[in-house]
């Protein structure tokens, strides 16, 4: 059943001022503890028996205040997996795109946020999507808020990732959501709207 129109602007100001709050939680972390933290965070992530049966893995490149997801990159091309990596465009689209090794990872162009991300312009290299040919295993998602007690996930306010594993999931119902955050994003719920995804797990420091 939809959210009526009063239920679903509830939701989003609530979401807006949980976004207030872990932003400032976020921004009073400094440098070396995002590090330390994003290295706890990592090696659990490489430790579960989820990453360690994935194949094929998509992987956020990670922005200063996220954790730091390169050394889950690495461990991806040092075990021969599939990388897969976000490339957004206007309108609220989102692909996962292959990337073959560390130096096509060093060729991709930089965004505006300070990211590589596969181009857009013509001529840019034909790259396979992640949900063909049996689609992702693992999608590693990054976001502001979590619970752990449901799986809800705040991301940026842009839909990016929730309508993308609408159709990872379509396309591989075996396919698994885990979230990598530091315990400072941890809260007790998240709102939610009718076209959020649920996370598989949510791996915290």
């Amino acid at each position: 059943m939809s959210s009526s129109p009063t239920a679903a602007a509830a939701v989003k100001a609530a979401k807006s001022q949980l976004r207030s709050l872990i932003k400032s939680r976020l921004a009073a972390l400094s440098a070396e503890q995002r590090s330390s933290k994003s290295g706890i965070i990592v090696q659990k992530l490489l430790a579960s028996d989820r990453y360690r049966s994935a194949k094929r893995i998509s992987v956020y490149l990670s922005m200063p205040e996220e954790v730091d997801t390169a050394g889950i990159v690495a461990d991806i091309f040092n075990s021969g997996r599939r990388l897969f990596v976000p490339r957004y465009s206007r309108g609220g689209g989102m692909e996962m795109l292959a990337v073959s090794g560390r130096e096509d990872l060093a060729s991709l162009p930089v965004t505006k946020w300070g990211i590589r991300q596969p181009g857009l312009e013509p001529g840019s290299p034909a790259r396979e999507e992640g949900l063909e040919n049996g689609g992702l295993d693992l999608i590693i998602v990054p976001g502001l808020a979590f619970c752990q007690a449901d799986g809800a996930r705040l991301g940026r306010g842009m839909g990016y990732y929730d309508r993308y594993l609408a159709r990872a999931r379509a396309a591989n119902p075996a396919c698994a959501a885990v979230a990598i955050a530091f315990s400072d994003q941890l809260v007790d719920s998240v709102p939610t709207g009718d076209s959020d995804q649920p996370l598989d797990d949510i791996v915290t420091d």
